[in-house]
């Protein structure tokens, strides 16, 4: 009899119990177990009727129930019951009937759709589920699929943008690249035309280099004559106050220019200390230094009294100058001068220390460029003297600086050099060293021996020496002035300094019979005429050139407004100066031609009046007592003391296209001349500052012009209205007495 189990694959969820083979799908068989059929048979049957598929699993229902079992009625049809009944009742020969066989499978497939349709709801109701959650999600990648494809589209917008803009830039380098190349041509042909313009220029800068030699020469002659005048303007002693210290800082002075680095200086060993010496001088600074204490003040002794000690150089003399301001306005600390002189003066001085407290910087440019500006005030005082050296210290460190003026291919050019620390021993090697080298002292001061220790040197420049000395027994005696201003010539003579000696000889030969006024100096000194009266040149009787060279008096200070403390004095100097300009014009019979500040002095309370190198003598007409001839001459005093009539002159020549050098001029001296430049001078002191544009130097420039005379022109027209003796006298009447 066949297993029950060969039944399960007859109809899909057929169940057959294995306990009881009279029921099949739960339903009672009365047949015997002969109704069963064989296998093979069986198999082969179902085989026929594609019955025994297998069971479709939970998740793949879907679509095979849909497929196979949708319709189940279509299971009814005749034809398929007949099949299975025919099928059935051919089974070993049996047959049932057909009534209770149809029963049989209508209960099974009852079953079967029961259970698929209970499998099909639970399925798609869990599908429906997801679904309900998928719907939510979709959604939202719908949005995101919208918005990627917004996103899309701007993107798209943008790269047609870019495209574009790609296409604008492309057409604009093209144009770049073909106007650089137009460009690159031009350069070309340009840099073909330079190149030739260069050998042009070649061969102007040869040309040039020659004129730059002359040109040079020619500049430091004029600038010769500028410093001088410049000196001149601040021995002022309220305009030196008031430009002390320079325009600028001294660390800006000192990184104005670049410095040269230096070991050691060429010392010749002759002027070296000895062994013993040096080992002294090193003690002695060493006790002083530990028997004093910090203070800058302190030191200064130390330092001065080591050189009076050692340094053994009898063209040499050390001064404490710190508290002194002789050098523009400023004092060094230390100044060696020259043997000669008894106090320190700005061309006397061979150089400057330094001297700063004890571990100070010697590096820091403020303190380098305070020496380099020492250096440098006294390369203006010292004109013709090339090189220049200062020292500065901390007692521990001395640090040498040198100013020199170098000569590069015909072009003079200032070098600045600072060698490194040296010892107090090297230092005085040096000191006694340098101070007998040519070039490195100051200009060799030409007053005669006879006269002894200058007292002071008033001025030096490249004109005059001007010092001041004691008066011999003999003029103390007749003059009552124990001192004397002596001016010796610093170059080869020239007419100016004859002019003063001859003048100066017929104001003394005049004063003998009618005796001049205090404001009028007078030769004391003439060593000259005991040669004879036209002889004018005195100098050393060992072959020393011979130089013009004369002694006068009274000695005088500058005349400066703030000496006076009220209107009487002021107008009471003013008196002595017109006392003075008439005695000259009436009775010696001399115009000066060069009244201005810089040639009156203050003698006490009385204004002198010096320097005649300009003076001129008048003819007879005006009954002087020396008997001249008539006679035209040029001007050659100060710019603010020219005539009125030079002016027109020298303006009308230039307007008429000629070149109008005022020292071209030809005219006559008159004593007017004097009285104008006397209102000038009044107006001057009172009112500096209009007139503080005018340069107060001599004319000595043979190109100079005088285009800017026309503006002198009022001031000295309004002087000349008040050049009558007369109305000169009391120039400051009715004025409010403001002393400065």
């Amino acid at each position: 009899m066949p297993s029950p189990e060969l039944l399960y694959g007859v109809v899909p969820g057929v169940y057959i119990d294995e306990t009881s083979p009279d029921t099949l799908a739960g339903t009672p068989y009365t047949g015997s177990s002969s109704d069963y059929a064989t296998p093979a048979v069986l198999s082969a049957t179902l085989d026929k009727l594609h019955l025994h598929e297998d069971q479709p699993s939970d998740e793949d229902l879907s679509p095979t129930i849909l497929h196979k079992y949708a319709h189940m009625e279509s299971f009814y049809a005749e034809p398929l019951l007949t099949d299975m009944w025919e099928t059935f009742m051919n089974i070993n020969g049996m047959s049932y009937p057909r009534e209770k066989l149809e029963r049989m499978l209508t209960r099974v497939l009852d079953k079967t759709i029961e259970r698929y349709q209970f499998q099909l709801t639970k399925t798609w109701g869990g599908k429906d589920t997801e679904i309900a959650l998928l719907v939510p999600d979709a959604g939202r990648k719908d949005t995101e699929i919208a918005l990627l494809v917004q996103d899309a589209g701007r993107k798209d917008t943008e790269i047609a943008l870019l495209v574009q803009d790609a296409g604008r830039h492309g057409r604009k380098i093209s144009d770049l690249q073909s106007k650089h190349e137009k460009e690159i041509e031009c350069l070309q042909k340009q840099l073909i035309e330079d190149r030739g313009r260069a050998s042009s220029l070649e061969i102007e800068t040869a040309v040039l280099k020659e004129r730059t030699v002359h040109l040079d020469k020619a500049s430091n002659h004029h600038l010769n004559e500028a410093i001088y005048w410049r000196n001149a303007f601040i021995t002022n002693n309220a305009v030196a106050n008031s430009i002390a210290g320079g325009s600028i800082t001294r660390a800006a002075c000192w990184l104005a220019e670049e410095v040269v680095i230096g070991t050691t200086p060429h010392m010749d060993p002759h002027y070296a200390l000895s062994p013993q010496r040096a080992t002294q001088l090193i003690q002695d600074i060493g006790r002083s230094l530990n028997n004093s204490n910090s203070k800058e003040s302190h030191l200064y002794p130390v330092v001065h009294e080591s050189l009076v000690r050692y340094l053994d150089a009898e063209d040499v003399k050390s001064f404490n100058t710190a508290n002194s301001r002789y050098l523009r306005g400023e004092g060094p600390d230390i100044s060696l001068c020259q043997g000669r002189a008894t106090q320190p003066h700005e061309a006397l001085i061979h150089g400057v220390i330094e001297v700063k407290r004890v571990g100070e910087s010697v590096t820091s440019p403020q303190h380098l460029g305070q020496v380099k500006d020492y250096l440098l005030n006294l390369a203006v005082a010292q004109q013709g003297r090339p090189n220049f050296w200062g020292f500065l210290t901390n007692m521990n460190e001395n640090i040498l600086i040198v100013v020199e003026q170098k000569t590069h291919r015909g072009i003079s050019q200032r070098q600045i050099t600072k060698y490194v620390s040296m010892s107090w021993p090297a230092m005085f090697h040096y000191i006694r060293h340098i101070t007998k080298q040519q070039e490195w002292v100051p200009p060799k001061l030409r007053f005669h021996q006879s006269l002894g220790n200058l007292e002071q040197l008033l001025s030096s420049s490249s004109k005059w020496q001007v010092g001041q000395f004691s008066s011999p027994d003999a003029i103390k005696a007749s003059t009552r002035f124990s001192s004397m201003v002596v001016k010796v010539s610093s170059v080869r003579h020239t007419h100016y300094h004859i002019q003063e000696l001859k003048v100066l000889r017929h104001l003394f030969k005049v004063g003998s019979q009618a005796v001049a006024p205090d404001s009028v100096s007078q030769l004391v000194w003439d060593p000259a005429r005991d040669g004879g009266e036209e002889e004018y040149f005195f100098g050393e009787a060992d072959g020393e050139e011979k130089r013009i060279q004369f002694g006068i008096t009274p000695p005088g200070r500058p005349l400066n407004l703030g000496d006076f403390n009220t209107w009487d004095d002021f107008s009471t100097a003013l008196d002595s100066i017109v006392n003075g300009l008439e005695w000259l014009h009436r009775t010696a019979g001399v115009v000066h031609r060069d009244i201005r500040p810089e040639n009156v002095v203050l003698h006490g309370q009385t204004a002198v009046i010096i320097d005649f190198d300009c003076a001129f003598f008048l003819p007879s007409t005006y009954h002087a007592p020396i008997i001249g001839q008539t006679q035209l001459t040029t001007y050659g005093g100060g710019l603010i003391c020219i005539p009125t009539r030079v002016l027109d002159m020298a303006i009308n020549s230039i307007d008429q296209g000629e070149d109008g050098h005022i020292e071209d001029m030809l005219y006559t001296p008159e004593p007017q001349d004097d009285l104008c430049s006397f209102v000038l001078l009044v107006q001057q002191l009172l009112y500096p500052i209009h007139f503080s544009r005018f340069p107060l130097g001599l004319i000595r420039e043979r190109r100079a012009k005088v285009s800017l005379a026309k503006s002198l022109l009022g001031l000295v027209t309004e002087a000349n209205a008040k050049s009558h003796v007369n109305s000169a006298r009391k120039p400051g009447k009715g004025l409010e007495w403001k002393p400065v």
